[in-house]
């Protein structure tokens, strides 16, 4: 074998050595892309879920003291304001009759038992404050990570957000105002 035909030898099997590390490793950042929007879903549900039930303690607390008032403050009571948020003012959430956060419109809207996807949007804004971007599913926005609409009617009827990062629309969580549950799917609709 001549000097020429070594090294060629020697490239290309570098260059196989290069290109089989490269599919592993595309292939592991493709997964773990994956569990990162997965975590990320899961986060977000989880911190809704974690303000509305801190809002409903509040109004048990509220209940507790005598006070018959259906709507509670929320973002005034952080300890620090979040970076960049230093001049937001407070942001008030009305209640139902059972205590579960509706709106941040009127006491009015949220005892009239409907609900709309404005309503949801929001929920959104006043209890994530540092969340991911979200738009009405009716007119998304570019940047939106998250789509909001209303499903169901009456009782039934719910805030859907819907992860939008795999366009798949198998991520999304539902918020039944009514009754104050957070319910989490990954199944194709």
């Amino acid at each position: 074998m001549s000097r020429k035909s070594q090294r060629v030898f020697e490239w290309l099997l570098i260059a196989t050595l290069i290109g089989t590390v490269l599919v592993f490793a595309l292939g592991l950042y493709g997964r773990m892309a994956g569990d990162v929007q997965r975590l990320s879903f899961e986060l977000a549900a989880q911190n809704f879920k974690t303000a509305v039930s801190g809002v409903r303690a509040h109004w048990y607390i509220q209940r507790a003291q005598g006070e018959t008032e259906r709507d509670v403050v929320v973002f005034s009571e952080l300890p620090t304001i979040p970076v960049g948020l230093e001049d937001a003012s407070d942001i008030r959430v009305y209640l139902n009759s059972q205590g579960w956060p509706v709106n941040t419109r009127s006491r009015r809207e949220a005892a009239d038992g409907r609900l709309d996807p404005e309503e949801c949007l929001d929920l959104w804004r006043a209890f994530l404050h540092q969340a991911p971007p979200v738009s009405l599913e009716g007119a998304l926005a570019p940047n939106a990570v998250f789509g909001v609409a209303k499903v169901g009617e009456g009782r039934e009827s719910a805030c859907r957000y819907r992860q939008l990062v795999d366009d798949s629309g198998r991520r999304y969580f539902d918020y039944l105002p009514f009754d104050g549950r957070v319910l989490l799917s990954s199944s194709l609709e």
